[in-house]
């Protein structure tokens, strides 16, 4: 009967899952016997007095019906039967006992009086019928309990007569597999071989012994019953396991927070991760039962982060409500430190004991399956995440919101978890580091993965120390070259599997991580990481075009799976990783580190003709990717490039052999870099692009990172050009002049009458003028109004996110959801239409810090050219000069496309003054056009326009005034400035 009953069982099973039938069988058996209820209430299945069941049997009909309860739960919560799943969650979640006796007819009345929610009958919460202050072992943790991860195995046969290497030969030479997978032995086929090899033996030796033959062999065939017997077993306690794993996967995968709330979902996962752990730290378990185990940690470790994740972002419009405020005065003390999340459920004491089971857990796995540490690498990754670092708010009211108890938080548990890891010493460390640089390629990606995380909070530099001191962080960097062949095999148009593109870019975010410190930056360049990377063959590989799948044209059709990216998309993912290498190391050692400006500069040579070519591009198609990549580039570019006196001596003194060619690659990057003004610096056309490309062609939220990125873009030519006119003098006799004395581009209204204007300025020998970057100045000051007010708006949408109307929470949850809006709760829709309110703020406010940024540098730059074309310039039809002998001998008008003077036939010995070609360029005509010129364009309405945009936004900054103390020197130019050869103070 048992036996039959597994089988039984299993064929409900059969029939549920399968896609024909599961539907009809699982409406009879759940609505017309009430079949799933009634017997999963007696699970786990144990032997009652007088039974004498066999385990493996019971754990086998447990199984099953398990599995089948898993589909059950799944088709109620998808179909939205919230009674019928409501009350098995009831049965296996809760932890208190009910007064209500289930009775196992049908009748409606009683099913009404069980179907109560999960949250009445959880953690002593509940009212009513449950029986106050007596607290259960949940159901499901039941059944946990009764699966034992202890297998004993009999020992080996002792053989007189026997050879055992013969007879395990013929031990493995009968196993079979069996239909459920595991491998067995045939004990009559044994048996048969025995026997027959036994009679094919003659002569005295064989005749006399051959009693205690027979009985060396009936130990041999009871032996190998007994590890049929144990397999058996193992293989029922890896049933079952799997069983209660579908179910709790389906339980937290299916089930809304409406049926599994948020508090009782952690409670519960929690609860289940802390005796797992503790049931598999055990010394008795063994390693094939304790296996399965790390897949289960990993599933119930992410959905914990999740849950974690979802309590934080509820908690953002807390950070905007008016106790908040009142709480970052001090007069409120919100919370009190000791849990973790919005629901403070999870301590900090359970955290610590759940990370320290974990990592003895890994310990213990040293020596076993990579799949298994591999699989809790993934969920130690989910761990550490948990707790987020906060960020600001930024609300532009003159402070920012930052939640202090909640950063206090973050900084105990990171803390309290790096003491927990220190505590297992260098031998976890050296785990780590192994499967790092030698092992399966998923393993590698998740150990290189683990130590980022670990990196990112450790303060002391513990994991860096170890990594430099023993030679794995020159591994990782010398690897990069290693590898630098299959790289190139990944740009093919159909290459092979893409693992070394994954490997590579997680070894890039780890060396990313580390040059985010200044320790680690300096250690990276000590190890010769820009000069490993100016060998890599692979970044000189980029595609003039994208080919997609389609193809671009005749002979370009490359079919491929779509899975596969485009040739492109894969450059950019080898390209990406190594410039926010060289923006991390340049950003945590400073501009003034002439170590890495130099060794970033030699790569920046190295690879000329890549950043040539990203300068030079004109993309046909306007895509996120495209700006992504060029904003990155001018980064590098203009941080590195823009202060040429770190190789010594200015650029206008004597020449040196070794510092012409230095020179010469920096003079061209300054054309390039000026050549961009006009083709990024103005943006009627790309807004004008970004207007007429279409929903398919262009996402919204694409449209706004482009916008963003484009930003970026501008910032850093800007900031390039400011800090050129900048790098030989601080006075505006000693500027560098860059612009041409000429503002019609600002006085054009129609932009398509400057269209040819970027062509035109690829030329070496025709700089922009500067009414590119009043023009430039104009669009960003005529914007930045309305996107200070769009921030506004949404910051007050924020802090009242339960005000919003159920149209209004759809438009910002719609780029995120699309399908079955309507059918989601009113609590998930302002969950996540407060994360994505909050990304839009935070890409407002960064929108806005950079057109600040980018209104700063421009009137720096104008007020500087003004001054120097307005009271230092001499114009070449002039024959009285303005300025003293010495000065106007020292300080004429230098050649613009050529400002370190390179195109000379010798090297200039400082007898006499080179002044190129651009002093016969600039005449008393031109310099007299631009003071009408400037006076059209910067009137006194739009120098007040600049003042009006500080007094909005110029508080939350540390410059203020700046905005107009430049405003009042180029009033002061445009009026009573001119006609004197006194510099403006």
């Amino acid at each position: 009967m048992p036996k039959l009953a597994e089988h039984c069982y299993q064929m409900v099973y059969q029939l549920c899952s399968n896609s024909e039938t599961s539907i009809s069988i699982m409406r009879y058996l759940g609505m017309t016997h009430n079949f799933f209820y009634r017997h999963l209430k007696h699970v786990p299945f144990v032997n009652r007095i007088g039974q004498n069941t066999n385990e493996k049997l019971l754990l086998n009909q447990q199984a099953w019906l398990l599995k089948s309860v898993a589909v059950e739960i799944r088709l109620t919560s998808v179909n939205r039967q919230r009674s019928y799943t409501q009350r098995l969650l009831k049965l296996l979640l809760e932890d208190v006992p009910s007064t209500v006796v289930d009775r196992d007819d049908n009748d409606a009345e009683v099913y009404g009086e069980t179907n109560q929610s999960i949250m009445e009958t959880t953690s002593g919460q509940q009212v009513g019928p449950n029986i106050l202050g007596i607290q259960v072992r949940r159901r499901i943790l039941q059944i946990l309990d009764s699966i034992d991860l202890t297998q004993t195995y009999p020992g080996n046969v002792q053989l007189d007569l026997l050879e055992p290497s013969v007879t395990e030969q013929l031990i493995k030479a009968c196993e079979q597999q069996m239909d459920n997978g595991m491998t067995l032995c045939n004990i009559h086929a044994l048996h048969r071989e025995l026997i027959s090899r036994l009679n094919a033996q003659q002569g005295p030796a064989i005749v006399g012994n051959r009693p205690r033959i027979l009985q060396e062999i009936q130990e041999i065939l009871k032996n190998v019953v007994e590890c049929n017997q144990s397999k058996e077993m193992a293989g029922a306690k890896r049933h079952a396991l799997d069983a209660w794993r579908q179910v709790v996967e389906i339980l937290f995968a299916s089930c809304s927070q409406d049926l599994l709330p948020l508090d009782i979902r952690e409670t519960i996962l929690l609860d289940l991760i802390q005796e797992l752990l503790t049931k598999v730290t055990d010394d008795a378990t063994v390693p094939e039962l304790t296996a399965p185990v790390s897949g289960i940690l990993i599933t119930l470790m992410t959905n914990l982060l999740q849950c974690v994740v979802v309590d934080q972002s509820k908690a953002i419009p807390e950070q905007l409500s008016t106790q908040y405020v009142h709480m970052l005065d001090g007069s409120v003390i919100h919370g009190s430190g000791t849990s973790f999340g919005g629901s403070g459920v999870i301590s900090a004491a359970v955290l610590t004991e759940i990370l320290r089971k974990f990592l003895t857990f890994l310990v213990q796995s040293s020596a076993g399956q990579l799949r298994v540490r591999s699989n809790l690498y993934g969920a130690l990754m989910n761990f550490l995440q948990m707790p987020k670092k906060v960020h600001e708010i930024p609300t532009l009211k003159g402070r920012n919101v930052l939640d202090s108890c909640m950063l206090s938080e973050y900084e105990k548990m990171t803390t309290a978890s790096l003491v927990v890891i220190n505590e297992f010493g260098d031998s976890f460390m050296e785990l780590v580091c192994r499967d790092a640089c030698d092992g399966h390629d998923v393993g590698r990606m998740l150990a290189l993965s683990l130590m980022d995380c670990i990196l990112s909070t450790d303060k002391q530099n513990r994991w860096l120390h170890f990594l430099n001191s023993k030679g794995y962080l020159r591994h990782i960097i010398e690897s990069l070259v290693q590898e630098d062949q299959s790289l190139q095999d990944m740009l093919r148009p159909t290459p092979e599997p893409l693992r070394a593109l994954y490997i590579y870019e997680s070894k890039m975010s780890l060396l990313t991580r580390i040059g985010e410190t200044t320790n680690g930056a300096e250690v990276l360049l000590q190890q010769g990481i820009m000069g490993r990377l100016s060998e890599c063959q692979f970044l000189e590989l980029r595609p003039e075009r994208d080919i997609t799948r389609r193809g671009d044209g005749a002979g370009d059709i490359v079919k491929s799976d779509a899975f596969i990216p485009t040739v492109l998309h894969r450059y950019r993912q080898l390209l990406f990783p190594v410039l926010k290498l060289c923006i991390a190391i340049m950003t945590s050692l400073g501009g003034q580190h002439k170590e890495a400006t130099n060794q970033i500069l030699r790569f920046v040579f190295s690879h000329s003709e890549l950043f040539t070519a990203i300068l030079r591009d004109h993309p046909s198609h306007i895509s996120v990717e495209a700006f992504q990549e060029l904003s990155l580039t001018t980064t590098v570019i203009c941080r590195t490039a823009a202060d040429v006196d770190y190789y010594g001596g200015s650029p206008y003194d004597a020449i040196g052999q070794s510092q012409l060619v230095i020179q010469g690659h920096l003079s061209r990057i300054q054309r390039q870099i000026l050549a961009l003004v006009p083709r990024y610096c103005i943006h009627d056309h790309w807004n004008k692009r970004l207007k007429l490309a279409s929903e398919n062609e262009i996402k919204e939220e694409d449209k706004e990172k482009i916008r963003l990125s484009l930003l970026e873009v501008n910032s850093n030519i800007i900031a390039y050009c400011r800090s050129e006119v900048s790098s030989t003098g601080s006075t505006g006799q000693s500027c560098n002049v860059l612009f041409t004395p000429s503002l019609s581009e600002a006085l054009t209204r129609n932009y398509h009458q400057v269209t040819e204007i970027p062509m035109a300025s690829l030329s070496a020998t025709k700089p922009p003028s500067l009414g590119l970057i009043v023009r430039h100045l104009q669009q960003v000051a005529n914007t930045f109004l309305p996107s200070f007010d769009s921030h506004q708006q949404l910051v007050h949408k924020l802090s009242n996110i339960s005000e919003l109307s159920a149209e209004e929470l759809k438009e910002f949850i719609k780029p995120v959801l699309t399908d079955r809006i309507e059918k989601l709760s009113t609590s998930y829709r302002q969950q996540v239409a407060c994360e994505q309110i909050a990304q839009m703020i935070c890409m407002k406010a960064k929108e806005l810090a950079l057109k600040y940024y980018i209104l700063e540098n421009c009137l720096f730059l104008i007020w500087r050219h003004l001054e120097f074309y307005f009271i230092h310039c001499q114009p070449t039809d002039l024959n009285n000069s303005l300025l003293p002998p010495l000065m106007s001998r020292t300080h004429q008008a230098r050649d613009l496309a050529d400002p370190f003077n390179l195109d000379r036939s010798g090297i200039d010995d400082g007898s006499e003054p080179l002044t190129g070609n651009q002093t016969k360029s600039i005449s008393k005509a031109d310099i007299q056009q631009l003071k009408e010129e400037a006076l059209n364009c910067l009137t006194e309405s739009v120098l007040q326009k600049f003042r009006d945009i500080e007094t909005q936004y110029g508080k939350t900054v540390s410059r203020y005034s700046f905005v107009s103390v430049l405003a009042r020197r180029i009033h002061r130019l445009l009026t009573i400035g001119i006609q004197t050869d006194i510099p403006i103070r």
